[in-house]
């Protein structure tokens, strides 16, 4: 089963953080910044804006230094930054640094770390319903339009690390889609699903994708959904069952 191309979902605010966790991130991961008026204007990156099929790293006089390397940037609003960490930012404590023109808001701490996970919900506030799709009609997991077991699901996430082959930062993942070197685990109701695919999002920066099978013997309502990788729990989200 191939990576399916679907609209990303949206993002937690935060400081300054990976999507969904604090304090920590890795290389493609999504992070914010919210930091006050930080800039004039919103703003999405427009095609004009690419450069050597990657993101931007100034938009609207705004940008974001990780380390010594810039960001790629997706969203900017007076109070808010959507960025992508690059490739090859050295793991570690990092200080994240936002400017505008010649205004520089004080730095932040952050861990940068081999894998970060953390599943996207549909609240965007990390915990709750999750992002994910039924495969076969790429309709939203909702109570209303439950899984059921042995039904195909894609789950959407950031920060599951390297993959293979390997995408230039700030790129969107080309199709077939590169898979992630380290495998995924992820368990529905406490019972390990089969993983079909783990991998980027064919058309997205930074949108990780994992696709699994629900496992049978699960009771009807919301289960827990936890993904793993290289030995790093996501955070807890939910799935409704029928």
């Amino acid at each position: 089963m191939r990576a399916i191309q679907t609209h990303q979902p949206g993002h937690r605010r935060g400081t300054v953080r990976q999507a969904l966790s604090r304090h920590h991130a890795c290389g493609q991961c999504l992070i914010q910044c919210q930091l006050g008026q930080v800039a004039c204007q919103q703003i999405h990156w427009q095609q004009a804006d690419i450069t050597g099929n990657a993101l931007p790293t100034n938009l609207a006089s705004t940008c974001v230094n990780v380390g010594n390397t810039r960001a790629y940037l997706r969203y900017v609003s007076p109070t808010q930054i959507n960025a992508q960490v690059p490739w090859n930012v050295t793991l570690g404590s990092v200080a994240v640094r936002v400017q505008r023109g010649f205004l520089e808001i004080p730095s932040q701490s952050f861990t940068l770390t081999a894998v970060s996970p953390g599943i996207f919900t549909t609240n965007q506030t990390g915990s709750g319903p999750a992002a994910i799709l039924h495969a076969a009609t790429f309709e939203a997991v909702t109570p209303a339009n439950p899984a059921v077991p042995g039904e195909r699901l894609a789950i959407f996430a950031t920060g599951l690390g390297a993959v293979r082959p390997a995408v230039a930062s700030g790129a969107p993942a080309p199709s077939p889609a590169p898979t992630t070197i380290s495998s995924a685990l992820v368990n529905i109701g406490g019972i390990p699903a089969a993983i079909e695919f783990s991998g980027l999002a064919p058309g997205f920066v930074g949108l990780y994708q994992v696709n699994v099978i629900v496992p049978g013997g699960l009771a009807s309502g919301n289960q827990d959904v936890q993904l793993v990788i290289n030995g790093t729990p996501s955070n807890t989200v939910t799935l409704a069952i029928r």
